[in-house]
């Protein structure tokens, strides 16, 4: 299962390039935490990824590629899409 499907190159490293889109920055060992709300303002869930991935920053969506597993494949969001987000870098 993949969260808003991305194609990706044959050796799975890199998403395909969709028309019109740009790619500004791919950062190797990358780790994604992910905050939910669920209906009330103090309900809040929280998953912490942390294995070595990859992200990919576009003009137009965020691509969080993993080693496939049962349960997920790749994130691939579009950057309206995000209500608060921050990119940290060493």
């Amino acid at each position: 299962m993949s969260i808003n499907c991305v194609m990706l190159t044959q050796d799975g490293k890199a998403p395909i390039p969709l028309p019109q889109k740009n790619m500004l920055f791919t950062q190797p060992d990358a780790k994604l935490g992910l905050e939910f709300k669920t209906g009330c303002p103090e309900n809040t869930e929280e998953h912490d990824k942390s294995s070595h991935d990859t992200v990919v920053l576009t003009n137009q969506r965020i691509v969080y590629l993993v080693k496939p597993t049962l349960n997920l494949q790749n994130l691939n969001v579009p950057i309206l899409n995000f209500k608060q987000w921050r990119l940290e870098h060493p």
